[in-house]
């Protein structure tokens, strides 16, 4: 069986309009062609810098690959799966994951800024309370496609990862908000303005692949699509031999 699990649902027919596989796959071609060969890793390694931390340029390519490729993980949850029709909340169950399992994943200093892309990828960190989520079970399947994902493009394998969270998350999460706030005091907005970094790669990277899902298109989506068949081009008819 080769399940695939949806990351967009048509809202009159509930059918899958585009898979978290194919969500992926498709937005790492743009986050490959905007960022990475445009060395947005060396403009994060320099800001860190600034800020008196030093960030080697490939644990940052890693943590632009993780927030991407883990920022919709929380759909792989089988309650949404069964749904059909809404996703509330998977950024609570996608940054806590990858709070559980980031020193496996090599992310070292990156780890807290990237959970806080993830979380603020469609929610202001200013919230009090977020949704209740207990007994949570992810897909395995669909879960080691995108774990292998990585692997193939940081070559970091998570071997030991969780697919079922028994506890509430939401709260758990909540303490890892403020175990990070405790720690880092006044550095925290340290942390925040590095989180802002990978928080625009996964909003442009988002809606260039929400282009794909045969689903009605965002104004975002597609003046992102302009500016990258606008490169595309500029790339293509000025190309220096």
């Amino acid at each position: 069986m080769n399940h695939s699990c949806a990351a967009f649902f048509d809202k009159d027919t509930k059918e899958c309009k585009q898979t978290i596989e194919d969500h992926i796959t498709s937005g790492i071609k743009f986050l490959e062609e905007m960022y990475i060969k445009r060395r947005y890793d060396g403009y994060i390694t320099r800001l860190a810098h600034n800020l008196k931390i030093n960030i080697p340029r490939a644990e940052v390519q890693r943590a632009l690959y993780a927030s991407y490729i883990f920022h919709d993980i929380g759909k792989l949850f089988k309650g949404y799966q069964e749904m059909k029709t809404n996703f509330s909340g998977h950024e609570i169950i996608s940054s806590y994951w990858v709070y559980v399992h980031g020193e496996e994943m090599s992310l070292g200093s990156t780890l807290y800024p990237v959970i806080y892309a993830i979380l603020l990828h469609h929610h202001d960190i200013r919230r009090s309370s977020v949704r209740k989520l207990t007994d949570i079970e992810l897909c395995e399947e669909c879960l080691k496609k995108l774990i292998k994902v990585y692997m193939d493009k940081t070559g970091v394998n998570i071997r030991d990862f969780i697919h079922k969270f028994e506890e509430e998350v939401s709260q758990q999460l909540l303490k890892v908000m403020g175990e990070i706030k405790r720690k880092m005091q006044k550095n925290t907005s340290i942390v925040i303005r590095l989180a802002y970094t990978f928080l625009q790669v996964i909003h442009s990277v988002d809606n260039y692949s929400s282009l794909y899902r045969s689903g009605k298109q965002t104004l975002l989506s597609k003046e992102v699509a302009k500016v990258y068949f606008s490169v595309w081009r500029l790339r293509e008819n000025f190309s220096v031999e």
